[in-house]
């Protein structure tokens, strides 16, 4: 399968944590095709573990919102004490609304809604990483632009 062009500035890891493996492997296989080098976490205990582990940078977390034993804001303020520099990117099936009424999502946290097109969510990871505005040009074959799933 040909892969989508998309012109890094450097090599960014991302840790990549739902706990729905089928969810996780279609983000994972989705990111792999725009080069990202990805870290996958089953949960936020898993997470907890590759970013106290993880010997160089992860410049973002992709992190599920609604996940057992912990909702994803929660993760993200433990994650935050061990790398505060990493970059914090919500994903969830659920809306904004009903984030926003749970409490668990503030309006300047950085959200994208499942299901979305990888070179959608791509794009949005691309542009908190870096200013300069993203080239992301998905590839002829049909794969890059299919949805993600949504929530399970």
């Amino acid at each position: 399968m040909p892969s989508p062009e998309v012109k890094l500035p450097k090599q960014w890891t991302l840790l990549l944590v739902d706990d729905d493996a089928a969810v996780r492997q279609s983000l994972f296989s989705a990111l792999l095709n725009f080069d990202f080098t990805i870290i996958q976490a089953a949960g936020p205990e898993e997470a907890l573990i590759q970013c106290t582990h993880h010997d160089g940078p992860i410049d973002l977390a992709l992190i599920d919102m609604s996940m057992p034993r912990m909702w994803g804001d929660e993760l993200a303020k433990l994650v935050a004490r061990i790398r505060p520099e990493m970059r914090i990117v919500f994903i969830s099936g659920y809306s904004t609304d009903y984030l926003f009424h749970r409490g668990v999502l503030r309006p300047d946290d950085l959200f994208i809604q499942k299901p979305c097109k990888p070179v959608v969510m791509v794009k949005t990871l691309i542009d908190m990483l870096d200013p300069q505005p993203a080239t992301v040009v998905p590839s002829a074959d049909d794969s890059a632009g299919e949805a993600l799933p949504p929530e399970s």
